[in-house]
C-alpha cells in the first residue's frame, strides 16, 4: 500500500498521513487496528471502481485479505472469484502438516517401535517440503 501512495504522491494526486506528517505516505493512524479482511476489502473496492480485477492474491495461511478481496469485487462482478496463493512458509508448513499426518500402512516405514516408525515418517515429511 505504502508504494501505491509514493506512486500516487509522484503523480501529483495529494496524499495525506492521518498525523499530519509532512512527507509520510501513511494511509491509517498508528495505532488503528490491522484487519485483514476489512484492508482486503477495501483494497478490492478501490481497484474494481478501477476496473481492475485480481485473480490471484498471495496471503498468509487463514487468506483473510484474499477473501475481502474477492467479496469486494463480486459486488460488481458477480462471477468473479478470487484464487489465494499461500507464500512458501506457510505453504511448506501445511505440506509437512499433511504428510506427517497422513495414514500410511504399518509396513511403510521401518522400525520396531511407533515412535521408531514416527521418527522416519518425520524424516520423510520433512523431505517431502525441503
Amino acid at each position: 500500500m505504502q508504494h501505491k501512495l509514493c506512486w500516487l504522491r509522484g503523480k501529483g494526486v495529494t496524499v495525506n498521513c492521518p498525523g499530519g506528517h509532512e512527507g509520510c505516505t501513511a494511509s491509517l493512524p498508528v495505532h488503528a487496528p490491522l484487519f485483514e479482511y476489512d484492508r482486503g476489502k477495501s483494497i478490492g473496492t478501490e481497484l474494481a471502481l478501477q476496473n481492475v480485477l485480481i485473480k490471484y492474491a498471495k496471503t498468509d495461511g487463514d487468506g483473510r485479505s484474499a477473501a475481502g478481496i474477492e467479496d469486494s469485487l463480486k459486488i460488481l462482478h458477480p462471477m468473479w472469484s478470487v484464487e489465494r496463493l499461500a507464500d512458501p512458509s506457510h505453504l511448506a508448513a501445511a505440506q509437512f502438516s499433511h504428510c506427517y499426518n497422513a495414514k500410511f500402512s504399518d509396513e511403510m516405514f521401518p522400525g520396531k517401535t511407533r515412535l521408531d516408525k514416527g521418527k522416519v515418517k518425520k524424516i520423510l515429511s520433512q523431505d517431502v517440503i525441503g
